[in-house]
């Protein structure tokens, strides 16, 4: 589990994948039917230190996780080049709007390079 809090204050929790390649991702997703936020980043340990540490990426929102075709995501050049290897979803029951908004919140507080 990953607790991120976005720019009003509101935290968000992300259940975390580990992944081989983004083909990895879409097979896991196929039966994944619900609508929410996703984000990829870097998962790494620090010395002396064995809780997993995250470096975001990319966050993002869809209608449907199975419908989201993420081995074709037009992110998906910068996200191998960064050695991405966690991908994490928080799902919701909102409207297509309130997602986007809450990907907006979660965007500006953690300004995500692959989102500029």
């Amino acid at each position: 589990m990953l607790k991120l809090t976005g720019k009003s204050g509101k935290t968000y929790t992300f259940h975390i994948c580990e992944f081989d390649t983004m083909e990895a991702i879409d097979k896991a997703c196929e039966k994944f039917t619900p609508a929410g936020l996703y984000v990829f980043a870097y998962r790494y340990i620090k010395q002396g230190d064995a809780r997993n540490w995250y470096d975001l990426k990319y966050i993002g929102e869809t209608g449907n996780y199975s419908e989201r075709d993420y081995s074709n995501h037009h992110k998906k050049e910068e996200i191998v080049k960064a050695k991405c290897n966690a991908w994490g979803y928080c799902t919701t029951t909102c409207s297509e709007k309130d997602r986007l908004a809450q990907e907006s919140d979660l965007i500006e507080n953690y300004n995500p390079p692959f989102n500029g």
